[in-house]
């Protein structure tokens, strides 16, 4: 087979096609009849993706004349979630005082940041 090129693909179901969101596209020198090629690749997940499971796949695409494209497309059955989160910045439920806390003095220090950050990462649903 001579060069081919890879469409990688975000589906809300195990059908993978042209329609889902295309998260990148990548192109591969030849391949043997038979033969594999193992390649690990970054993609970027589109604005406006929206939250849910997704099956994550690709599509196979050759400028030759295939006798078999049956094998042209393909997923992984683990399903990949995605989820917008947003930190909520408030205080609520936080003990007024403790240095452990963000301090409502005004004043953005480190110590403010740091709550935040906290906050953002365990209140993530």
């Amino acid at each position: 087979m001579s060069a081919f090129n890879v469409d990688v693909r975000a589906s809300t179901n195990d059908f993978i096609s042209t329609s889902d969101y295309q998260l990148g596209f990548f192109s591969f020198p030849s391949l043997a009849i038979g033969g594999s090629n193992l390649q690990s690749v970054d993609v970027d997940i589109p604005a406006g993706i929206s939250d849910g499971d997704y099956y994550i796949g690709m599509l196979v695409s050759t400028g030759d004349n295939e006798d078999n494209t049956a094998n042209n497309k393909a997923y992984d059955p683990v399903v990949v979630t995605i989820a917008t989160c947003l930190p909520d910045l408030t205080t609520a439920g936080a003990p007024i005082g403790d240095p452990n806390y963000g301090v409502p003095d005004g004043l953005v220090t480190g110590v403010d940041i740091q709550f935040y950050v906290n906050l953002w990462l365990i209140g993530c649903p």
